[in-house]
Order: C-alpha cells, then structure tokens, then sequence
C-alpha cells in the first residue's frame, strides 16, 4: 500500500508544481508584458521627443532663414541707396564740371575778344597818326608853299 499511496502523492506535487510553474510563468509573461509596453511608451515618448525638436529646429532654422533675408534685403537696400547717393553725387559734379568749362570757355572767348578789340585800337591808333602825320605834312607844304 505505501507504494499505492506514493503516485496520490506524487500528483498533487506535481500538480501543485505545475500551478507554481504556471504562475511564475504568467507572472513573467506579465512582467514581459508590461516591460513591452513601458518600452514602446518610452518609444513613443522618444518619437515625439524627437518629433518637437525637429519641429522646433525647422521653425528655427525658418525664422533664421526669414531673418536673413530680411538682413539681406536692408543691406541690398541700404547700398542701392547709398549707390543713388553717389550717382547723383556724381551726376552734380559732372554739371558742375561742365558750368566750369563753359565758364572758361567764355573767359577764352572774352580774352580772345579783347585781343581782337586790343589789336583793331592799335591798328586804327596807327591809322590815326599816319592820317595825323599825313596831314600835318600836307599842311606844312601848303604853308611852305
């Protein structure tokens, strides 16, 4: 009988075994479980970590980018219109150059002019003398005569 009794024994071992076995195994699996999903939550978490910080680096490089151009455009504009300055700049000394030219050019044609008037007073100074010496001469013979 002892060796009858042995297998009842044996099963509830076995079966309080295999229970045990069970647990451990759903506690594990449980475990497993919830260590997936803490895993893919804490993925999740990342992605959209991750997600934010391009975001917000795409919006900063955006208004960086808008930035410089708005930096490039007032430097464009500051030359262009340091540029107009110079032209007109330029464009006033020019006519003040040629107001000068043509000042000199008149002062050329008055000196030019007082030459003229210069030679035809001497010229005609001449003629006046010899007209005068002339006459005198004439006179003088008559009166000799």
């Amino acid at each position: 009988q002892p060796a009858a009794q042995q297998p009842a024994l044996v099963t509830p071992q076995t079966s309080l075994e295999q229970q045990q076995y069970e647990a451990q195994k759903k506690a594990y699996e449980e475990q497993y479980e919830a260590q997936k999903r803490a895993y893919e939550e804490q993925q999740k978490a990342l992605q959209q970590q991750t997600s934010l910080e391009q975001q917000q680096y795409e919006a900063q490089k955006k208004a960086y980018e808008e930035q410089q151009k708005s930096l490039e455009q007032q430097q464009y504009e500051a030359q262009q219109k340091v540029y107009e300055e110079q032209r007109k700049a330029y464009d006033e000394q020019q006519k003040a150059y040629e107001v000068q030219q043509k000042a000199i050019a008149e002062q050329k044609a008055f000196e030019e002019q007082q030459k003229a008037y210069e030679e035809q007073k001497r010229q005609f100074e001449e003629q006046q003398r010899a007209l005068a010496a002339a006459q005198y001469e004439a006179q003088q013979k008559a009166y000799e005569e």
